[in-house]
Parts: structure tokens; C-alpha cells; sequence
């Protein structure tokens, strides 16, 4: 079996470490499998590649998608000006793309693949290449589109139309993900599989120690869907409270410097930027993990923290609410209220009011049975077998 993936990022964000996940799990069950990686940039994720000894290319290809947080904001300040930039964009992607089809054109007829894996929906190029050649197309779906949330819209809403009408198989991490898709309509198989993460800590729980501050943590993209702006707002309410536990509330990630910027200027001692951390590092000190993103397709950072035995508190948005489990591996809220009141209920805990040691057990537990690599990968590669039958 060979595989050409194609990624729509270089970077070590959500989608292209769970396909580094993916492809190393794949590896595992049957080395024979041959595959490659196209990219379309130099990035973070050329080192993970070559540390886990995947082939790959640097051939440029460009997104379909387009920043709606960021077009809203250029509307305000300028209408005129602000379709001028959205249409001068759209415009100089597809002619990108049109320049470089020749060469992933040429890598294409050369590797001559069984299948295409397309790892993302941001991104077109794998797919017309699988339909220039008649090559089935496996298409991951990994975020949501045109959701003013999440703020990915399409260019050309008729392409990715054809294009998602002919796949072959489309896999998506969660059941919010696929009802999401189904206004576009298609006739190939869809199903529905969790991300798997790989486990890169040296324990399976953490000891909750609870002479020390209570640490706190955010992981991913820093951005309004991301939810970081309400969960400041919420740690600056708590800090009015007497008699509570000391605490601290790390964020994890990077994003546009003027956002960031915007959040450390409402920031005090006790909440601190970390910016772009390997996994060890992040989850490493960190005794809950807090979640507040909305439209998550999966929420690949409740994963990362339950393998560290590192409970999660989660916002009901998403597919966040067919992964995290009240008093099993974490805790849910619906909104600022209800986190501030999750996060009192912690800070003014003795020390038999919450079993640590339990939750971190069974979140451990949960990571074991639903987001290891070996059942994600599993998962894909049966289904990848009766493609090629």
C-alpha cells in the first residue's frame, strides 16, 4: 500500500500531529506500508517527520480558506479596502495553486500512490491531483468551515462541493464534525474516528500535590475561539475570593502578536504566557487542563492531558461533549459562571474533597481505551484496506 498524505500546515498544531500520530501508527501495524508527506513550507513539523524517519516533499500548495475573524475586523476599520484585500487573496491563492499543479503533478505520476490522504479540508491540491489521475481519495476532515466560530471560510464553495462529492472515504474525529458536513452531500463512505495521541511523559498519573500553587493550563492557538480572553476574565474574578488556594494559570501557544498582546495587557502575576512548548514541558507541572473552545471538531489537548493523567474542566461545545465525562476525566461547564464556581469548588477544597489521585487514575484510563494511536490507527487502517480491495 502506498500513501501520499498531504498536509495544509507545516507547523505542530492539532491536524498535523494527529497525522504524524496517524502515519506512525500505520507504520507500526504493517511496515511494508510505504508513504509519503507533501508540505507545503518549511516548518516545525519537517523535524518530527524526520525524527520518525517519514519521507517527505516541500512542494507549495496554498489554503481555500480564508480568516473571517480577521476580515471582520478589516471591515470595521474599511468596507472598500476590506473586499479588496479578501478578493486580492482569493485571487492569488488560486493562481498559486494553478502555478504549482505542474510540479505535485510530476511528484504524483513519478510516486504513482494507491491512495491520496488529505489531511485536512483547508486545502485542495491533494484533492484535484486524485481526481487528474483517478488515484481514491481519502479526505480527514479536521475543522469545521464557514463557521464565523472558527472563522474558516471557503474561497469557492462550488469546488470544494465536487471535490467532496467524489471522495471516496472521509473520516472525521467526531460525530459534531460529520453533522456538520452534511449540507454538502456525499456518496462516498463516512466515519467516524477519534484522534489518537502519542504519549511522550514518563508517568502514567501525576501526584497531586496540594502544598504548592494549583496550577492551571491552556493549550493550543491563542484566539477568541479558543476561549482564553473568558478564562482570564474568570481567574481575575476568582483572585477577589479570600481563603482560597494560590493558583496560576499558564497559556500555551502562539497567534497573531496583537491578539496575544491584547490578552497580556488584561494579565497579572498570576497568569502567564508560555508560548510554543514541547508536550513534555507543557503538561509536565500542570494539574488541570481547561478547555474552553467553542466548535472544537475534536479537542486533541483533552487527549494529550489525560495520557499524563492530567484531568480536563471543558466547555459543552463541540465535540468536547463526546470526550470528556463528568468525574472521570474531568469536568464540564456551560458557561463563565459555571467555570468560575469548577474552579472555587478546587481552590477551596481540603484535601478529601477531591480525590485527586482517582480522577488523574481514570483519565489516564480514558486516554488508554479511547485516544491511543493504536485504536485511531487501527481504525483508519481497516478501513483503508477495503479502499483498495
Amino acid at each position: 500500500m502506498k500513501i501520499l498524505f498531504y498536509s495544509h500546515s507545516s507547523t505542530l498544531y492539532g491536524a498535523p500531529s494527529s497525522l504524524i500520530n496517524l502515519i506512525s501508527g500505520l507504520i507500526k501495524i504493517n511496515p511494508k506500508i510505504n508513504v509519503h508527506v507533501i508540505l507545503p513550507s518549511n516548518g516545525g513539523l519537517e523535524n518530527k517527520l524526520k525524527a520518525e524517519n517519514i519521507s517527505y516533499s516541500v512542494i507549495p500548495h496554498y489554503k481555500w480558506t480564508y480568516n473571517y475573524e480577521l476580515f471582520k475586523r478589516k471591515l470595521k476599520t474599511n468596507k472598500t479596502l476590506a473586499y479588496l484585500w479578501l478578493y486580492k487573496n482569493m485571487i492569488q491563492r488560486y493562481f498559486q495553486n494553478l502555478f504549482q499543479f505542474r510540479k505535485h503533478q510530476k511528484f504524483v505520476a513519478g510516486y504513482k500512490p494507491d491512495i491520496i490522504y488529505v489531511n485536512s479540508s483547508m486545502s485542495p491540491m491533494g484533492c484535484k491531483l486524485s481526481l487528474t489521475f483517478s488515484i481514491p481519495l481519502v479526505w480527514h476532515h479536521r475543522e469545521t468551515i464557514n463557521d464565523p466560530i472558527t472563522g474558516f471560510y471557503l474561497d469557492n464553495n462550488y469546488s470544494f462541493k465536487k471535490y467532496f462529492r467524489d471522495a471516496d472515504l472521509h473520516f472525521y474525529p467526531s460525530a459534531f464534525l460529520k453533522k456538520s458536513y452534511e449540507i454538502f452531500k456525499n456518496t462516498g463512505k463516512q466515519s467516524i474516528v477519534f484522534n489518537g495521541v502519542s504519549y511522550e511523559g514518563g508517568l502514567s498519573n501525576k501526584s497531586y500535590n496540594k502544598k504548592n500553587a494549583i496550577k492551571f493550563g491552556m493549550v493550543g492557538r491563542v484566539n477568541s475561539q479558543k476561549g482564553q480572553a473568558e478564562v482570564i476574565s474568570v481567574f481575575h474574578e476568582l483572585q477577589k475570593l479570600n481563603g482560597i488556594k494560590a493558583h496560576e494559570l499558564h497559556l500555551f501557544g502562539g497567534g497573531e502578536e496583537m491578539y496575544i498582546n491584547e490578552l497580556k495587557n488584561i494579565c497579572n502575576s498570576n497568569i502567564i504566557f508560555r508560548g510554543f512548548q514541547d508536550q513534555n514541558t507543557i503538561y509536565r507541572d500542570l494539574d488541570f487542563v481547561i478547555v474552553n473552545a467553542r466548535n472544537e471538531s475534536f479537542g486533541r489537548v483533552v487527549a494529550e492531558a489525560n495520557s499524563y493523567g492530567i484531568p480536563v474542566i471543558a466547555l459543552n461545545s463541540g465535540a468536547l461533549t463526546e470526550i470528556v465525562f463528568d468525574g472521570l476525566n474531568g469536568y464540564t461547564y456551560n458557561s463563565n459562571k459555571e467555570l468560575y464556581n469548577a474552579i472555587k469548588r478546587i481552590l477551596l477544597a481540603d484535601s478529601n474533597l477531591i480525590n485527586y489521585d482517582t480522577l488523574s487514575k481514570s483519565s489516564r484510563k480514558c486516554f488508554e481505551n479511547y485516544f491511543s494511536v493504536e485504536a485511531y490507527s487501527q481504525s483508519i487502517f481497516r478501513e483503508l484496506l477495503l479502499l483498495i480491495k
